[in-house]
């Protein structure tokens, strides 16, 4: 099992009556934040290909302002709204190591 604090907890709702809740769980070595004006917020994946396509696919069936809830390491929900993503990037480091980027922005719920 997992240690959920080193974890950060995306939930969505999902299904007809919108009553599931869909989670992406992502390490948190594998994020940064960046804090924008008014409550924006950026949320930068850093990862190899398996994990940031996972990443990815649970964002993609997003659509705008759609309401999300995240958790860093399990502090309790933050509500936010979707507001779309950047592209997948494919780099490397200076060793040639090969990783992705991804990058997801939110609008936190007022």
């Amino acid at each position: 099992m997992s240690n959920l604090e080193e974890y950060v907890v995306f939930k969505k709702t999902s299904g007809a009556k919108k009553s599931e809740d869909v989670k992406l769980e992502v390490k948190q070595d594998y994020l940064t934040l960046t804090l924008r004006s008014a409550g924006a917020l950026t949320v930068n994946f850093k990862s190899y290909e398996e994990e940031i396509l996972r990443i990815k696919d649970f964002f993609e069936s997003m659509t705008d302002m759609e309401p999300l809830k995240m958790s860093i390491g399990d502090t309790g929900d933050v509500e936010y709204y979707f507001k779309g993503t950047g592209p997948l990037k494919e780099e490397s480091d200076d060793v040639g190591v090969l990783f992705f980027t991804y990058k997801v922005n939110l609008q936190e719920l007022q």
